[in-house]
């Protein structure tokens, strides 16, 4: 185990352990990295979920293979025990979730922004929606607890539109743990744009106060956040955006990556 204090980015964390052969896995909070030799495929008894004082993220390398690639920092997002119910496109038997997943990445009849897995039973459900391209009313319906045996599995191997997006408030609330910090940010458009530019699909910002130029950026909105407990603080001034709409079509995405995420710790 090493500790990396001072971290304040989580594609930075991910890259420390990219560049580490002997590290297999992190553990992220907002100012802190820790990289790990082994992982939960090794030790799945050593996760567990970690909600307070802040929602650790955990991370760690898979390998998937297909005609497919992609660009993204991070390949899926990993919610155990939840599902996406009554918006599957496909479905197949496979040995691994890694496999369901592999079937997302290379799928070609529909764009696949989500799967569920059981492992179980190895019945993988496709779906070319996911939390964030449904409303929060649809999300609040369709997605939900299931058995521990399920994985929702969310792709961020997507090119989303990017140009021109709507961003609606979110007064009084900032997220207790974000993917990047940014300081020397002059204005809240700067911020702004930094959420649309990161190499991943970011879904929030915030900027707090104006004199301390300090810009903070996630993947996450309230939609993709109901299976974690209180995960704003709530401070009243404060706004943090979320994207509300984005437009100017679809791209192709090209190299692959080695992450899924997942909201425990290694311990």
């Amino acid at each position: 185990m090493e500790l990396v204090p001072g971290t304040l980015q989580l594609t930075e964390c991910l890259s420390l352990c990219s560049a580490n052969a002997t590290c297999q896995a992190i553990n992220f909070e907002t100012g802190l990295c820790v990289l790990f030799s082994s992982s939960a495929n090794q030790r799945p008894a050593s996760l567990t979920p970690s909600q307070f004082p802040v929602f650790t993220i955990y991370a760690h390398k898979v390998c998937l293979l297909g005609r497919k690639r992609c660009n993204r920092d991070w390949m899926f997002e990993r919610v155990n025990g939840y599902e996406l119910r009554d918006v599957a496109r496909s479905s197949a038997i496979v040995m691994s979730r890694e496999a369901c997943m592999e079937l997302c990445l290379n799928e070609i009849q529909f764009q696949c922004r989500s799967a569920n897995y059981n492992r179980m039973t190895g019945e993988c459900f496709l779906s070319d929606k996911d939390r964030t391209s449904l409303s929060l009313t649809a999300t609040n319906r369709h997605f939900g607890p299931s058995s521990e045996s399920v994985d929702y599995l969310e792709s961020n191997c997507l090119d989303d539109p990017v140009r021109l997006c709507e961003f609606r408030k979110l007064n009084g609330k900032i997220l207790k743990t974000v993917d990047a910090v940014y300081q020397d940010v002059t204005t809240l458009d700067e911020c702004r744009q930094k959420c649309l530019s990161v190499n991943y699909r970011c879904q929030s910002f915030d900027y707090g106060d104006p004199s301390q130029h300090v810009c903070r950026l996630s993947h996450h909105s309230v939609s993709t956040l109901t299976h974690i407990q209180d995960p704003y603080l709530d401070i009243p001034g404060v706004t943090t955006y979320e994207i509300a709409a984005c437009y100017n079509g679809q791209y192709t995405t090209e190299h692959i990556h080695y992450f899924k995420i997942l909201y425990s710790r290694i311990v």
